[in-house]
């Protein structure tokens, strides 16, 4: 049977399997790294606006985040204003492509997505804050051995490191379907949303932390996946508040990937995903059952806001 992809994943849980109790480490690590900066995207709240909202989260928990950039969203003002203002608060600005590909896509060659990987470099190297961090658009790493190991070699030559998450979740449903509904009706309140991102973020984050210490038999500092989008605009601060609350240590994510896990290069396929679930794979360790509040779940509770409202 072939592996599950990450969204099958998500959506309808991978084997079931018993972890134990969780261990006695009081405060697992936990860095927030953000992806895409749409920053053209002014649903409800400006790019700009945005940008404020989730530099003052990250103020307030006196952390450093690391933002994931395609490159063409750098190329504007807003996009160079918004990134000149991560820069002088000290967080990381990292490549996630140029025109945000699809690696698995069959239409998208090893050649062309490392031409657009090297078209972000140009683009970001001049960035302050910039450091050579990369991460996958949608986690695909490739398909296939040929376009894995292209885009590994393109890294080590560029002296790239991979930007791993460890940490998956759906954060981005949540946040298209407000928009959505926002754009269908401006007076819409976004505040069930708010409890339905922090249910399914927190439910993501457990998991990948107990699943964590199964497979690697420690516990590991982790990366949470968290984009450039209206619901981190309005909740970021209440998720890491509740992530405090739940027992985690918000670290910076400079100190986060010192850890030598973030080293893997799992030998699997298709390659990416979660680096906790590529690891499984590659190990053969089963993986628990994952959280109910999947894909699956996220759109029972979507019609039932739709229902209400």
């Amino acid at each position: 049977m072939a592996p599950l992809t990450r969204r099958e994943f998500i959506t309808i849980g991978a084997a079931a399997a018993g972890l134990g109790a969780r261990g006695t480490r009081s405060s697992p690590q936990l860095a927030v790294t953000m992806d895409d900066f749409n920053v053209l995207e002014d649903v409800h709240l400006t790019g700009a606006e945005r940008g404020e909202r989730i530099l003052a989260a990250l103020r307030r928990h006196g952390t450093q985040a690391m933002a994931l950039v395609i490159g063409r969203n750098a190329e504007t003002p807003v996009g160079q204003t918004i990134l000149g203002r991560w820069a002088a608060a000290g967080h990381v600005i990292g490549n996630h492509t140029y025109s945000h590909l699809d690696y698995h896509a069959a239409s998208t060659t090893a050649n062309a997505y490392v031409a657009d990987f090297e078209r972000a470099d140009e683009v970001l190297r001049g960035c302050r804050g910039f450091e050579k961090f990369f991460r996958f658009p949608m986690l695909r790493e490739g398909n296939t051995a040929e376009k894995r190991d292209a885009m590994r070699r393109a890294l080590a030559a560029g002296g790239y490191r991979n930007a791993h998450v460890t940490i998956d979740n759906s954060d981005f449903l949540i946040a298209n379907e407000l928009r959505a509904r926002l754009i269908a009706d401006p007076r819409t309140d976004p505040r069930p949303y708010r409890d339905i991102y922090l249910r399914h973020m927190l439910a993501f984050a457990r998991y990948f932390r107990d699943a964590a210490r199964g497979v690697f038999g420690r516990d590991i500092p982790h990366t949470l996946l968290t984009h450039f989008n209206l619901v981190s605009a309005l909740y970021l601060g209440d998720l890491l508040d509740a992530l405090r609350e739940d027992g985690w240590s918000i670290a910076r994510v400079s100190a986060v990937y010192q850890d030598d896990v973030f080293e893997r290069r799992p030998d699997v396929l298709p390659a990416g995903d979660s680096l906790v679930w590529a690891c499984a794979q590659e190990m053969r360790r089963a993986l628990p059952k994952a959280p109910v509040e999947n894909d699956a779940w996220l759109q029972r509770e979507f019609a039932a806001l739709r229902t209400r409202c």
